[in-house]
């Protein structure tokens, strides 16, 4: 579309163009008329105002009658008629009275003469023609120059109207040569544009063949896509189908065959749990030191920790006991072992039990641990609690696994994870660090939430943080 208005754009310049020319060359026109017209009305008017002016005076008297012409300002307020007309009358009432006032010029000379003798009246006479000495504008030759300078004005206004006419013509020529010279060039313009635009409009309509034609086969593409993409969700569909199905019956199978286990096993991992793996052979209060039927051969290990319970009861399902001792040295037979706690009204003594929930003779126990915990009892999660929870488990012997399944013999949990706020839907599944902390946090909240309910099937003992330490022996400064 972008390629077909440059063209029509231009066709409206170039019209516009030829408007205003038209426009301005008839105003031209116009003007050479009016200018032709009004310098003939003044070379008419002048011709008139001459016969006119020559009827009256001559050109000597006219220079004699202008200075009797009386300005006020710019404006004339009196003719010089009127002022010899007026100077007229006041010398026949001073010659003959003021009888005279009253009489028509025409008749003034012949009523002087009968009034006056031909004395005064040729003294009258060179008073009209022959002013005072220094006083050239009073009496009729002041008048005659007056209008002679006024005429001589006139004839100049005239030629400088007739000059300013031709410069005008002159002007008007060029102007009009220019407007013709212009014309030419806005109808070279013209015809290129024209041509411009059929080449524009050529490759328009080949373009947009060209287009269509791919759109057609976009089209078509599209419509193949989107009817193997229908098939494809069909078959997507008759599989999913197919595998809720047989879920479900991998469902109900898994729960067939755990309500069968959970007949079966009668919690022998629990029994483990409360069975003794020593007792105290000696004890040296004074150094706080004992020392247990357990050495090199019995696969013991350093820092290796056990929880005191009396000889004459069995192990508490709390697994609370008495004391706790911490192996220091191993001997073939037996081991050295530092007293870590002891109750003063019920101390440890000898042929007393020890175990450690870990650590067996001959088997690894398999953990499986979930959930965050806290070792100091501060109720703050501690960043590294499992981390330590896992430590202790794997470097007393015993094996970890974070998936709930008929082999593991004991369930740790600590507290249940809480996740953080949820992030808008749009960042949900991003990268940014607030969609990972949540994602990862939310799935182990679930795995916390699915370990609880899978055991309620398998029955597999299960031991809080508090009751963890207290079978394995673990005490630290300020135990739990």
């Amino acid at each position: 579309m972008a390629t077909s208005r440059g063209p029509s754009e231009g066709s409206s310049t170039t019209l516009y163009a030829l408007v205003i020319f038209v426009v301005l060359f008839l105003t031209a026109a116009v003007f050479a008329v009016v200018m032709y017209i009004k310098n003939e009305q003044c070379l008419s008017n002048q011709e008139a105002a001459e016969d006119a002016l020559a009827a009256i005076a001559s050109s000597a008297e006219l220079r004699t009658i202008k200075p009797l012409v009386e300005k006020k300002g710019d404006r004339v307020s009196k003719t010089a008629v009127s002022r010899i007309k007026a100077d007229m009358r006041y010398m026949a009432e001073k010659i003959a009275g003021p009888s005279l006032g009253d009489i028509p010029l025409t008749g003034m000379a012949v009523a002087v003469e009968e009034k006056t003798n031909e004395q005064w009246w040729k003294k009258a006479q060179n008073a009209l023609y022959e002013p005072k000495e220094g006083d050239p504008s009073v009496g009729l030759a002041g008048i005659v120059d007056a209008l002679v300078s006024e005429r001589d004005r006139l004839v100049k206004l005239l030629e400088d109207t007739q000059k300013e006419t031709e410069n005008a013509n002159k002007l008007s020529e060029q102007r009009i040569k220019t407007l013709e010279d212009n014309v030419k060039e806005l109808e070279k313009n013209l015809k290129v544009a024209r041509e411009s635009a059929l080449a524009n409009e050529k490759m328009y309509k080949q373009l947009e063949e060209e287009q269509r034609t791919k759109l057609q086969d976009i089209i078509k593409r599209r419509e193949n896509d989107i009817s193997k993409l229908q098939t494809e969700k069909e078959n997507l569909t008759k599989t999913y189908q197919q595998l809720q199905d047989r879920t479900a019956q991998v469902e109900a199978k898994m729960l067939e065959l755990q309500n069968i286990l959970r007949d079966v096993r009668s919690t022998p991992t629990e029994v483990a749990a409360l069975a003794a793996d020593g007792k105290i052979v000696e004890v040296v209060p004074e150094s706080k030191l004992a020392y247990i039927d357990l050495g090199r051969k019995n696969h013991i290990y350093r820092g290796l920790t056990f929880a005191v319970y009396d000889s004459f009861q069995t192990i508490p399902k709390n697994g609370k006991g008495k004391g706790s001792l911490e192996v220091i040295e191993i001997m073939d037979t037996i081991s050295k072992c530092r007293i870590t706690k002891f109750d003063s009204t019920n101390p440890i003594l000898k042929d007393d039990i020890i175990a450690n929930l870990i650590w067996a003779r001959d088997k690894a126990y398999l953990f499986c641990v979930g959930g965050d915990f806290d070792f100091d009892g501060d109720n703050q999660i501690d960043q590294d609690g499992f981390a330590r929870v896992e430590s202790l488990i794997k470097s007393w012997g015993g094996k970890v696994t974070y998936q709930l399944s008929v082999d593991v013999d004991f369930l740790v949990l600590g507290k249940k994870p809480v996740a953080p706020a949820k992030p808008a839907e749009d960042f949900l599944n991003s990268n940014t660090k607030e969609a990972v902390v949540y994602r990862k946090s939310k799935d182990k909240a679930d795995n916390y939430a699915q370990m609880i309910e899978l055991n309620k099937a398998l029955g597999i003992p299960t031991f809080n943080l508090s009751r963890f330490l207290r079978f394995i022996g673990y005490y630290e400064e300020n135990p739990l």
